[in-house]
């Protein structure tokens, strides 16, 4: 190094945890090869990318699904009692709708298709589809706390709300 120079630092980042969501990574596609289903793990799957978007789907689902929505964010953690509401979930506890909601938006997928058709990956599809809401619930109570810090929320009647967003 010459003495004119300025020595610039260099930052080393450490890897992303394994339950980070893609959106908080890189948006590069993941590489899948059709031999790599033995080792298919829920970390591997990217949620969002540039040409891949599977949250729409899963959020798609539960907008519509409503009785499976009483059953995943409930505080009971295996069942739901059915006797609260007239339509009834797709299954009877969580781990039943992850495998159901997994298979709505991995069965057709083009990235993951071929690893979700190995049966023993189910689960693991199921587990990444728990991940993943386990994940979004967090994001979304922490933009619920962060509102709940300015004082007054947001209100939509308020015609001057608009000008502090």
């Amino acid at each position: 190094m010459r003495g004119d120079e300025e020595e610039v630092p260099i930052i080393q980042t450490p890897p992303p945890p394994q339950h980070q969501h893609a959106a908080d990574l890189n948006n590069e596609d993941a590489t899948i090869t059709p031999g790599d289903d033995t080792n298919f793990a829920p970390s591997k799957i990217r949620w969002e990318t540039i040409n891949h978007d599977h949250t729409t789907p899963l959020v798609s689902w539960l907008a519509v699904h409503s009785p499976d929505c009483h059953v995943l964010f409930s505080d009971n953690k295996k069942q739901h009692d059915m006797m609260i509401s007239t339509n009834h979930p797709s299954g009877r506890s969580k781990a039943e709708l992850y495998l159901v909601i997994a298979k709505h938006i991995f069965a057709n997928d083009p990235v993951y298709g071929p690893q979700y058709a190995v049966e023993e990956n189910k689960p693991k599809f199921g587990q990444a589809v728990a991940n993943c809401l386990t994940y979004l619930r967090e994001k979304y109570k922490a933009v619920i706390a962060w509102f709940g810090m300015t004082g007054t929320s947001v209100n939509p009647l308020d015609p001057q709300a608009k000008v502090n967003l």
